[in-house]
């Protein structure tokens, strides 16, 4: 409810990642998170909001074989990862960056059987995902994926609209 009411404050896709984010850290007791989207043209992820200890990695690519949000983008289930500094899946280059994390989990952004995205929501000191955590979670993800949905097409039909409108304008002229 409380994620919802927050997203209701945002239009465009840009507004809704902060909020997103933010609210699902405070809402699970977490320190700190990012939302990574896919980059169809270059083929990677971007981590596109981030907050707490992982403010810094907003804008940092991963390509999307052989790191954490693979399998959580190819089974569509979240990923625990019991110690960061540890975790297998995570590029040696990333794990430094990752200084102050020390367990996690990502959950995919999925829009019907394909994913957009994942969250990856983390703490500072050891903590055990319970069951209920990690369905809140899911269903936090499932709620912030269709709204970024919704919201990157109503963006992809407000510059058509636009290209539309200077093509008629152009013809007009003509």
């Amino acid at each position: 409810f409380t994620v919802s009411s927050a997203l209701r404050k945002a239009a465009t896709v840009k507004e809704m990642l902060p909020i997103i984010l933010k609210t699902t850290i405070e809402v699970t007791h977490a320190d700190a998170g990012v939302i990574l989207l896919g980059d169809p043209i270059a083929g990677d992820l971007v981590v596109k909001a981030g907050e707490g200890l992982m403010t810094h990695l907003v804008g940092t690519r991963l390509p999307i074989n052989d790191n954490v949000p693979s399998p959580v983008l190819t089974t569509l289930e979240p990923y625990v990862i019991g110690h960061a500094a540890t975790e297998p899946l995570i590029p040696p280059a990333l794990r430094e960056r990752l200084q102050g994390i020390e367990t996690a989990i990502v959950v995919p952004l999925q829009v019907g059987e394909t994913a957009v995205g994942a969250m990856d929501i983390a703490h500072a000191t050891p903590h055990t995902f319970t069951d209920s955590e990690i369905r809140l979670l899911a269903t936090i993800a499932d709620m912030a994926a269709s709204a970024i949905h919704r919201a990157s097409l109503f963006e992809q039909l407000e510059r058509r609209v636009s290209e539309l409108s200077i093509l008629f304008e152009i013809d007009r002229q003509m």
